[in-house]
């Protein structure tokens, strides 16, 4: 009896450490995506953020979304700038809208909202462009609605 017990309290230490470092390694991974976007690594940084907000133990945590939302942003800024359709705009509005739902804290808050003004200013821009040519009055209402 008190090898099966020693066998049941064995594997249950076991369960509990791999689930810590699998919560520690999102961690991990949450850090090494805000260095890489710190060295101006933005395509390097996306495949470890996108893990991290897929994962349970992340993915109620406001910084990661913040933390994906600036570096799709940064992607962005390169190569989907000038679009009025983009998918990368789409995801970095949907990852602030999960950010602000999860209650950011006031810096949070701050960096989510230069954000959002960021892809605002954008947005009128490309309306701004777009009013100019007189055929293209349904995609410039598509940008000042949005």
């Amino acid at each position: 009896m008190s090898k099966l017990r020693n066998i049941f309290k064995n594997l249950f230490l076991s369960l509990i450490v791999v689930w810590n470092v699998n919560g520690f390694a999102q961690v991990d991974k949450l850090s090494r995506a805000q260095d890489l976007y710190q060295a101006k690594k933005p395509d390097l940084a996306r495949p470890a953020i996108d893990s991290v907000v897929r994962h349970p133990d992340t993915k109620k945590d406001f910084i990661s979304w913040t933390t994906r939302a600036f570096i799709y942003h940064e992607i962005y800024k390169r190569t989907d700038k000038n679009k009025l359709n983009s998918a990368l705009r789409d995801t970095i509005i949907a990852s602030l809208k999960i950010s602000y739902s999860l209650k950011p804290d006031a810096d949070g808050k701050k960096n989510n909202d230069n954000l959002t003004r960021a892809l605002s200013v954008t947005y009128f821009n490309l309306a701004k462009t777009l009013v100019q040519d007189s055929l293209n009055d349904k995609r410039s209402n598509f940008a000042y609605t949005k």
